[in-house]
Formats: structure tokens, sequence, C-alpha cells
């Protein structure tokens, strides 16, 4: 995402703050790290020889993310909770107690929506054929139970798809952000053709915020 001037400042702050607490500033200075700068990482990347993987430590996108990842991030985040409150309220509200599966389905939209899940694109594919069928074929409450599932899968996913990007973003766009990343454990670099991985070391992470 486009980062204007406000956005920039804060991470430039964010960089002298790591730099401030002894982080890493250069890849030069990474232990047994194959890779010697950051351009020769940067087109490693781009070429494709090498790719990332984000842990997903949601909270830091506060510290590396623009206004609007950070507001974007906050309401895909809040999304499965007001649906699980939703389901409360409406059940005790029209006293259709059968409501308050719909947080047991959530819950299941939530667990399935992990990037490391094989199944999260079966089950998204299913919930939205069976909450378009339950117009249909069920009563109304079981369009809101469902619901409660599908969305909440799918919230999650944007959520943990929008936090992806940001640090892999970021993690380019910055060596003493990538450092920082890699040197914590919120990234580690794979290796497309050995399938070998480089990760960070074991720290107690020092706060940013």
């Amino acid at each position: 995402m486009r980062m204007n001037k406000k956005d920039l400042d804060r991470l430039a702050k964010a960089e002298q703050r790591i730099i401030g607490i002894g982080g890493t500033p250069r890849i030069s200075e990474l232990t047994d790290f194959p890779y010697k700068s950051f351009d020769e990482l940067k087109s490693a990347h781009k070429n494709k020889d090498i790719s990332f993987g984000i842990i997903d430590k949601g909270d830091f996108i506060t510290v590396i993310g623009t206004y609007r990842e950070i507001a974007a991030h906050t309401a895909w985040a809040s999304l499965p909770i007001i649906i699980v409150v939703a389901d409360i309220v409406l059940a005790i509200v029209l006293k259709q107690w059968v409501l308050l599966h719909g947080i047991l389905f959530a819950l299941i939209g939530f667990l399935y929506s992990s990037p490391l899940n094989p199944l999260k694109n079966i089950i998204s594919v299913l919930g939205g054929i069976m909450f378009i069928a339950s117009f249909f074929l069920f009563d109304w409450t079981w369009s809101v139970i469902i619901g409660s599932w599908l969305f909440s899968q799918i919230s999650t996913l944007r959520e943990r798809e929008l936090y992806r990007t940001v640090v892999e973003e970021r993690a380019l766009q910055s060596e003493v952000i990538f450092c920082y990343l890699l040197k914590y454990k919120h990234i580690f670099v794979i290796n497309n053709k050995t399938k070998r991985t480089y990760r960070g070391i074991n720290l107690d992470k020092p706060s940013l915020n």
C-alpha cells in the first residue's frame, strides 16, 4: 500500500527505535546469513529464488503498518467478536436459543482460517454453498448460524492475509525492519530451490511500542 509522509515518518521512527535498542541495522551483520546485502536479498526475492514465511503476530502491525492498514486490520480482526456478540444478543432478545450455536460455528470458522490449514479453502467454499442453500432449505436462524461460520472465517483470512502482506512489504522496504523481523522470528527466509530455511535466534523481543 502506498505510504504518505506521515506513514513514512512513523516507519522512520520505528527504525530509529530498533537501532536505539541495539537492533541489527544491516544484513551484513547477521550471522551465517546467505545474503550479504539488502539489494542482494531483494533481487533474490524478486527472482523468486527465496520467499518469506510469516509468523502471525498481529499486534506488530501497529508498529510497521500505515494508518489505513492498521484500521483495516483492526476491522477484520474485530468482526468475529462482533459476530459472536450479535449471536448472543439475538438469541436473548428473540428467545431463539438455537442461535447460540453460532458461537460454535464462528469458532470453527476462525480455526479453519489458519494459512497452514490445508482445508481452509474447501471449508470456505462449503460454507458459502451452505449459506446460500440455507435461505431455501432451512429456518432463518440457520442462515444466521452458518453465516457466523462463513463470515468469521472470511474476516480472519483477510486479517491474516493483510498482516502477511504488510510484513512482507516492510521487510523489502527497510533493511532495519527486515533484520528486526528476522532476528525476532516474525519472518523466516525460505530458499525455494533447496527448501532450506534461515530463522532468527531465540531472544526476548524488546518492546517497540
